[in-house]
């Protein structure tokens, strides 16, 4: 994930887990205004940014603007969509640079805004997530090494929308990812978040050999 695509993430992120929900009893926890009122504070920093984010980047701003409330006639949605939309010809999805990582928010982008009206779309990008599926069940960059776990969880959250949208997955796309997913532990988790190499330097520090 590129450094620029990070503060966007921090931002969305605020959006999408401050969304207001059932209330938990818990001590001193925030009141619906102060949700609320950092929500806000999220849409208007990004809000801004959208008119010039393309790709993976817009999709996520577009996402998080959807699960703040805003609707799809607000100006930055509908040209956020209509991004998503350009990648699409026919029944084929052509990702950008960000590849799994933007397919799997421009789906949910979709989902949120219309997952009716946009389902033949939907099942475009899904099919895309389904035919990067590794054989062992990750998903990773374009020249896959040990499968990454982050990108991974962005194709299945994907898939995950897309299924909520009325969109079929196969039954062994599941099995196979949750069968990667459950020998990620250790070593092997460490591995496919950051890379082989950057492992083998920590694990050689650690010993003492350095």
């Amino acid at each position: 994930m590129s450094h620029r695509f990070v503060p966007l993430v921090v931002s969305c992120a605020v959006i999408v887990l401050l969304e207001p929900a059932a209330s938990v009893a818990e001590p001193k926890k925030a009141s619906e205004a102060q949700i609320q009122a950092s929500i806000n504070r999220a849409v208007g920093h990004l809000r801004p940014l959208a008119a010039n984010q393309d790709g993976g980047e817009g999709a996520l701003i577009t996402m998080a603007l959807l699960k703040s409330g805003l609707t799809t006639e607000v100006p930055e949605i509908q040209r956020g969509v209509d991004r998503i939309l350009a990648r699409i010809d026919k029944d084929e999805y052509k990702p950008g640079n960000h590849h799994v990582y933007e397919a799997g928010v421009s789906l949910m982008a979709l989902a949120n805004a219309d997952p009716k009206k946009y389902k033949p779309q939907i099942e475009a990008i899904a099919k895309y997530l389904i035919s990067a599926q590794q054989p062992g069940g990750e998903w990773d960059y374009p020249n896959p090494g040990y499968g990454d776990t982050s990108i991974s969880q962005y194709a299945i959250l994907g898939l995950w929308e897309a299924v909520r949208s009325g969109v079929t997955v196969p039954r062994r796309v599941w099995d196979k990812a949750a069968g990667w997913h459950v020998t990620r532990s250790g070593t092997a988790a460490r591995t496919a978040a950051v890379g082989q190499s950057a492992v083998d330097q920590h694990d050689h520090k650690d010993s003492g050999d350095c």
